[in-house]
Parts: structure tokens; sequence; C-alpha cells
């Protein structure tokens, strides 16, 4: 593979990678294959990100290794924050309250959503990918309509969103972390 190639796994429509990797043939992306097993030679890419698909995995610490395995420099993974009250929310009203809130308190667990496996903080994100042994850092971003949604239901409680964000990014550097 050429030099500064950049890997979108589980793309979806959006393919924004230079090469776009999905199981749903579909959406046609570049490579169809499983996110636990990809087709690539290690280091193969200078970035690996995977945005709304870490969730969906059930043995994210597989998916971790693989997606660190082809990566040169960085991985980054965007997944939805559990914190968001709107995503709260929706976790107290479609699951039983137990489960909403083991899985708030303790930054993992199972969603009451079939398509989502695990549920991550910013914390829990952090946690996680820490114990496996990589430096990273940690944020949180808003997208434009949730800010919008949040102004619309809570007035000045949207500030509270904007701190936390619907989202959660984090970077995983390699070659700082001595895994080149």
């Amino acid at each position: 593979m050429g030099k500064n190639l950049v890997l979108d796994v589980g793309c979806g429509r959006s393919k924004q990678g230079d090469v776009n990797v999905d199981i749903d043939p579909t959406v046609k992306p570049d490579v169809v294959a499983d996110m636990h097993h990809l087709p690539f030679q290690d280091k193969s890419f200078n970035k690996v990100f995977i945005t709304h698909a870490f969730e969906h995995s059930g043995n994210p610490e597989l998916l971790l290794r693989e997606l660190t395995r082809v990566s040169k420099t960085q991985v980054t993974i965007i997944v939805p924050n559990a914190l968001a009250l709107f995503y709260f929310a929706i976790y107290l009203i479609t699951a039983h309250r137990w489960n909403a809130v083991r899985s708030w308190l303790y930054g993992v667990g199972q969603s009451p959503s079939a398509r989502h496996r695990r549920i991550y903080t910013p914390f829990s994100l952090y946690r996680f990918i820490q114990r496996e042994g990589f430096r990273l850092s940690v944020k949180t971003k808003s997208r434009w309509y949730y800010r919008r949604c949040m102004r619309m239901l809570m007035g000045i409680l949207s500030k509270i969103s904007v701190v936390f964000g619907d989202e959660v990014e984090a970077t995983i550097y390699l070659e700082e972390a001595g895994t080149n």
C-alpha cells in the first residue's frame, strides 16, 4: 500500500477514507470484510478510523487489536456518548431501568438496541483503551443537529450537552506508545 493512506472501517455509505471497509456489500465499500478480521498486512495504513461502528462489536478487544495491527501511526474511534442527555433518555425509555442505570453507572453494558452491543462514556472508552496498553486522548463532540435539538428541548441545559457532547472521539497514538 502507498504512503499516508487512510482506512475507514465500518464506512457505511459515508466512505471517508482512501480505502473503505464494510461488511454490508449493499453500501458498495472498496472492500467487503468483517471489521474483526481485516484483509490487510500489518501497518498498511497511516491512519485508521472507525465511526459509529465500534459499539456494534461483540468483541471490542479483538477489534481494537485488529485496528492497531493495520495502522502505522494512529487509530481514531468515534462512538455515541452514553452520557449525552438525549441518548441516556432513550435508554431509560426503551430499556429496563436497571439495565440503563447499570450501563450509565459502569459505562460499558448491554445496550437495549439490538444494533449496539456496548455503550461507552468518555471515561469508559478511555479506561478500556488504556487497559489494553495504548496511549490516547479522548474528547467529546457535538453535531449541529444535536445541539439544536437540545436547545429546543431543554433550553439552558443545552450548554451541558455541549460539554458532554453526543459523540466520544478517542485517538490512539501508536508511534508514541512504542508499538511501531
